[in-house]
């Protein structure tokens, strides 16, 4: 994806807001990608002996992110003419991303409460890991996109 907008900055003459800023977009969007992806080759190549409910709850809430990600890039073509969308998107990115860091405590007090074989915990704490950054990923996207409403709306 970033790849592909980088060609289209590289041969496009105007754009809606600075090279720099749609650069730094991309990049973090490609990093909230590159979590999931890392997240599940994780699960693939550690192949834990049972996944965690917790994981699904984060998997949720990256994907509840990435959904309000899609909305505030939606929303970014009409920016001058109103931003409370946008900000109310780039909200709900930290909130979803306190609720992730809540998720994610919780799970490491009751693996190293309640785990015993330190080759699973150090397996579920790597997979949940990339869950978690992923989430925070997404809410640096959420402050860049924040940053593009300063400096243009």
């Amino acid at each position: 994806m970033s790849i592909k907008i980088f060609d289209e900055l590289n041969s496009t003459f105007i754009t809606p807001f600075d090279r720099e800023d749609i650069h730094h977009l991309a990049d973090r969007l490609d990093d909230v990608t590159d979590f999931i992806n890392s997240c599940a080759k994780r699960i693939v190549l550690y192949n834990p002996k049972e996944m965690p409910k917790d994981a699904i709850e984060l998997a949720l809430l990256i994907k509840e992110g990435a959904i309000c990600i899609g909305k505030a890039v939606d929303e970014l073509d009409v920016l001058k003419k109103n931003s409370k969308k946008i900000k109310e998107y780039c909200k709900e990115l930290h909130s979803i991303e306190n609720k992730a860091d809540d998720v994610y405590e919780n799970f490491l007090i009751n693996l190293f409460q309640n785990q015993k074989d330190a080759v699973e915990i150090i397996k579920l704490k790597e997979i949940m890991n990339e869950l978690e950054k992923a989430t925070d990923a997404a809410e640096y996207v959420g402050k860049i996109i924040k940053t593009i409403i300063v400096k243009y709306a």
